[in-house]
């Protein structure tokens, strides 16, 4: 009895543990399975792509002295400019137990202000331009016009482990979708 018992419990935890998709993990997705396609507003995109962590957002990037995501910034006459206030640090002398980066040398960053990044829609750059194999290398002057239109991508992310956890990721992309950089609101 005892043994009917413990094979029934034992029936019933591998039924909970392999949920409806199953060992295979379920069915692959698409637009009615996730809820988002090209049509649907980006917040509702980037709120859906939030809660489930197989969805990424690809090509959204823009430059403002570092990479930066195109939903963090915004048009202020000729320049991107984030969204929101970043920090900003200058380094001073402290006391040692004052002194809380890790280092223990007397200088430490404090925070001094607040205040947008801004980097501008057209700046001049240096490319090397080699020939002979890359022997014969010089720095050529070029002028970079950044895009206020991204085409931005949604990918279904999936990793695969192989044998001895080699394992590797498969992108499946959903759809694409222009997303236009908006002006400042202030």
């Amino acid at each position: 009895m005892n043994a009917i018992k413990l094979v029934i419990t034992l029936s019933l935890t591998f039924l909970a543990i392999g949920g409806t998709g199953g060992i295979s993990g379920g069915s692959k997705p698409g637009k009615g399975k996730i809820g988002i396609g090209p049509d649907t507003p980006w917040t509702q995109v980037r709120n859906e792509v939030k809660k489930n962590f197989n969805l990424q957002i690809s090509g959204d990037y823009v430059f403002t002295g570092y990479p930066n995501s195109a939903f963090k910034v915004c048009i202020d006459g000729d320049e991107f400019r984030t969204i929101q206030k970043r920090p900003q640090y200058e380094v001073r002398r402290v006391n040692r137990s004052q002194d809380n980066d890790g280092d223990r040398d007397g200088y430490t960053k404090i925070v001094v202000g607040y205040e947008y990044d801004r980097f501008p829609l057209v700046y001049d750059s240096y490319r090397d331009e080699c020939n002979n194999h890359d022997k014969n290398c010089k720095r050529v002057p070029v002028t970079i016009n950044q895009s206020t239109v991204k085409n931005v991508k949604i990918n279904y992310v999936v990793e695969k482990r192989g044998s001895r956890e080699n394992g590797r990721t498969e992108k499946t992309e959903l759809f694409d979708k222009d997303y236009v950089i908006p002006y400042c609101e202030n």
